[in-house]
């Protein structure tokens, strides 16, 4: 064989060899693209209402100033939740997960103003209180109470009477809306009468109780 004959060959070879090289790393950049593009395998998507706990504009004037700024952690006494009565419609009624992890039934709309009363401070339990109501209870005594679609909140001086006469379960019933200024200090008004924390001629407050 000549020697032209010789180099032509090995000139052929070389060739093909650089056409084989050269797609092999082109498919190689494509795949590290294609895995670049796809993100972390690790990565999800969370649900928009997945970060409950928003700032609720609550104060507590019967409270004698005292003001609670902390997120609703974890609770102390949630386990004996376990086993929540389902109430009287439970198609009205939304899943909703104790700080323990315990998951209960509670109306949606209770579920939202939880959620959104971050200046209450821990939640500490969740009743179902009969006759469709439903009650939230955080330290400090601050409640959220559900009823008919609505829910209130009762707080300071006032709760303290209401809860001592007996709750939603009293004389008294349900909330109809929330505490509200008077002249001489606070009032809420019940499904059956009127709590009012006022202050006398001499400074002294003390709770003032007035049935329909």
């Amino acid at each position: 064989m000549s020697q032209d004959s010789l180099l032509a060959r090995k000139g052929a070879k070389a060739l093909a060899a650089g056409l084989v090289l050269a797609m092999g790393l082109s498919a190689c950049s494509s795949a590290t693209n294609k895995a670049s593009n796809a993100g972390p395998a690790s990565s999800s998507l969370l649900p928009t209402d997945a970060q409950p706990h928003d700032t609720v504009s609550a104060d507590a004037p019967s409270e004698s100033g005292n003001s609670v700024e902390s997120t609703a952690g974890a609770s102390k006494s949630l386990s004996q939740l376990a086993d929540f009565p389902q109430g009287d419609d439970d198609s009205a009624l939304t899943q909703f997960f104790l700080p323990n992890g315990t998951a209960i039934q509670i109306p949606s709309e209770l579920v939202e103003k939880i959620g959104k009363a971050r200046n209450f401070g821990p939640l500490t339990g969740v009743e179902h209180v009969g006759e469709g109501a439903y009650m939230a209870s955080f330290e400090g005594g601050k409640y959220l109470v559900y009823k008919n679609g609505d829910v209130e909140p009762v707080i300071g001086k006032i709760a303290e009477t209401w809860i001592a006469r007996g709750g939603v379960n009293s004389d008294l019933g349900a909330p109809l809306d929330d505490e509200e200024a008077i002249s001489r200090g606070w009032s809420q008004t019940f499904e059956k009468g009127i709590i009012s924390w006022i202050r006398d001629e001499k400074g002294k407050y003390s709770a003032e109780i007035r049935k329909k």
